[in-house]
């Protein structure tokens, strides 16, 4: 209920004109605070996905090797490999572009 007002009252701030002259701080300090996430599981799912990659025989990965594989995993979403339908805009990206810096 107190969110719902929050949001209400921030969204009333920033579409009235009146108000951003005299409250141009307030508008700044809402809209910053409203863009954080209201918590990190986010991250702690990417790190968790990064411990299960990175092991202790495979503790020499690089980073773009790690970013690859996280990607993949993403892309793959606990399907085989084998199950992956490969999409015309995919084939197309995969050139000597894709190799370099």
């Amino acid at each position: 209920m107190a969110t719902q007002l929050i949001a209400e009252f921030t969204l009333y701030v920033i579409t009235s004109l009146h108000y951003i002259v005299h409250y141009a701080t307030l508008k700044e300090i809402v809209s910053a605070l409203l863009c954080l996430p209201h918590s990190s599981a986010t991250v702690e799912r990417i790190f968790s996905s990064i411990n299960l990659i990175k092991t202790k025989t495979r503790n020499h990965l690089g980073t773009d090797t790690m970013e690859g594989l996280l990607l993949t995993k993403q892309l793959l979403k606990n399907e085989p490999c084998f199950k992956l339908n490969v999409s015309k805009n995919m084939i197309s990206k995969m050139n000597k572009r894709m190799y370099q810096q």
